[in-house]
């Protein structure tokens, strides 16, 4: 299970809660910092924070939480795993794909590249309709499952405000 402390926002139901987590860079774990492009992209957007919905787990006590807890949420490495495999993985398929059958058959530059394209964009179709398949799957949402302690500290600080919940 992958851990993350986070924030509650807001509590939608007995079984279900907001929670505010900030979208993080792995920015300074690599040697690479000063000549990383993807540091470089992660400066330029800033850190974002994320209202996220998380099913509660049948041992936390809905009663006990007031917004603004510090709560610790998980979700199954399968799940994360296969979630970056489609992410990933069906985009360059589809790319790919289209592209090595015609440069195999002599097709011109021109015709792969566009037909490559076609192919990636294909392909983040595939995982556009994939998030929204799954998007509201219980084995798809972090569930919350303990109040964080004082060695799981918060990672970021924010002002309290109500979630979309559209």
């Amino acid at each position: 299970m992958i851990e993350e402390t986070v924030q509650l926002a807001a509590i939608e139901s007995p079984e279900a809660v907001w929670v505010r987590t900030q979208r993080q860079s792995t920015c300074g774990q690599c040697a690479m910092k000063s000549g990383c492009g993807t540091k470089v992209l992660s400066d330029y957007i800033g850190e974002k924070l994320l209202d996220v919905r998380a099913l509660v787990s049948p041992q936390i006590d809905i009663a006990s939480l007031t917004i603004g807890d510090h709560l610790v949420v998980g979700l199954p490495e399968q799940q994360m795993l296969k979630g970056t495999m489609v992410s990933y993985g069906l985009p360059l398929f589809g790319l790919f794909s289209a592209a090595i059958p015609l440069a195999l058959f002599g097709a011109p530059d021109l015709t792969v590249a566009l037909a490559s394209m076609a192919g990636l964009m294909l392909g983040l179709v595939g995982v556009k309709k994939f998030a929204n398949k799954i998007q509201n799957l219980s084995d798809w949402q972090p569930v919350v499952l303990r109040k964080a302690t004082a060695e799981q500290p918060l990672k970021f600080v924010a002002k309290p405000h109500k979630p979309d919940v559209s």
